[in-house]
C-alpha cells in the first residue's frame, strides 16, 4: 500500500492508501467512525475551548504554536451549537429529576400551599463572567447553580452557553 493523500477535517484526519498491485484503495481515519459514549476530537476541543474561555481565534493561535491542523470557524460553530444543544438536554433532565425529587419531599412534609400546590424551597446563584480589554466582551459561558433546601443536593450547570 502506497500512501496517497491526507483529507483534513479540523483536528480529524483520513488517509487514502492504494496497493500497488491491484490498484485496491483504502481510507484510514485517525479516530473512530463509529458512535460512542465520548465526543470526537473536534467536538472535544470547542467543548475544551469552552471549559478555559477562549474562542476560535484563540484556539488557532494554540494550534498555530503546537503545529497542529485548525478547526474552522464553520465547524466550531457548528460544534458549538451541538454542545449547546446537549447541555440543554442535560440540564433540562437533571432539573426536572431535581424538581420531582423536591416536590414529593413537599408533599410528604405537607408542604402546601392553599390550592395544594407543593412548595419546594431552593437556593440558586450563578455567575457570566464580563471581561474588558478597552472593550465591552462576554464570555461565551458561565454557571449557575440550584440547591434543594430540603435534599441540599446540588444541581449545578457549567458551561451555559448563549449564541
Amino acid at each position: 500500500m502506497v500512501f496517497q493523500n491526507e483529507c483534513r477535517r479540523g483536528y480529524t484526519s483520513v488517509f487514502t492508501f492504494k496497493c500497488k498491485m491491484c490498484n485496491f484503495e483504502n481510507t484510514i481515519f485517525s479516530e473512530r467512525t463509529v458512535q460512542s459514549n465520548s465526543f470526537g476530537i473536534n467536538r472535544a476541543i470547542v467543548n475544551g475551548s469552552l471549559v478555559i474561555g477562549i474562542g476560535h481565534t484563540q484556539l488557532s493561535e494554540l494550534s498555530a504554536a503546537i503545529e497542529l491542523p485548525n478547526i474552522s470557524s464553520t465547524s466550531y460553530i457548528k460544534h458549538l451549537s451541538m454542545l449547546g444543544d446537549d447541555v440543554k438536554d442535560s440540564t433540562l433532565e437533571e432539573m426536572i429529576k431535581a424538581g420531582n425529587e423536591e416536590w414529593q419531599l413537599a408533599i410528604d412534609r405537607n408542604n402546601l400551599d392553599t390550592d395544594c400546590t407543593p412548595m419546594c424551597t431552593v437556593i440558586a446563584d450563578g455567575q457570566w463572567s464580563k471581561r474588558s480589554y478597552r472593550t465591552k466582551y462576554n464570555a461565551f459561558s458561565g454557571a449557575a447553580a440550584i440547591i434543594g433546601y430540603e435534599t441540599k443536593k446540588k444541581k449545578n450547570h457549567q458551561n451555559i452557553t448563549i449564541f
